[in-house]
């Protein structure tokens, strides 16, 4: 099939890519680990859609996902989870895309693009949750 943007391809791979995310959600473990079959696909739409809509607007504000990273934090999950499942999104989704958009490369470049650059950025907000949790808890001891 030919695809004419990235949002058409999206679109069309929206499913395949919710299942994508459940098994890269499987591979990064942790806390993934522990939810029921329902839980993980529960949670695998959830954040395929907020990947989705990332990629299709690709500058999403750095803040979002240190409220997001804290957010997680608060409900007792360990951000290392994030840190992993940052890890498991590139190897799981940059094949995919690869494959799926083998015979066009300028919208594999540019989904490649900007799925590295969400990506950064999630893992960036991530990391500065985590260190902020650090200072916080060297002034308190």
């Amino acid at each position: 099939m030919r695809y004419y943007s990235i949002d058409q391809f999206l679109t069309t791979h929206q499913t395949a890519l919710t299942g994508l995310m459940e098994a890269t959600q499987r591979a990064a473990g942790g806390h993934y680990a522990t939810m029921t079959p329902i839980q993980l696909q529960q949670t695998a739409a959830g954040d395929a859609t907020q990947l989705i809509t990332a990629l299709r607007n690709s500058p999403a504000l750095r803040e979002s996902y240190q409220e997001n990273a804290r957010g997680v934090d608060d409900n007792g999950v360990a951000l290392d989870d994030l840190q992993r499942l940052a890890n498991a999104v590139e190897a799981h989704f940059i094949p995919y895309f690869s494959a799926q958009l083998g015979d066009e490369p300028d919208l594999r470049e540019e989904l490649l693009r900007r799925l590295r650059h969400v990506n950064g950025r999630f893992r960036a907000g991530t990391r500065a949750v985590q260190i902020d949790k650090t200072i916080r808890r060297m002034h308190t001891d």
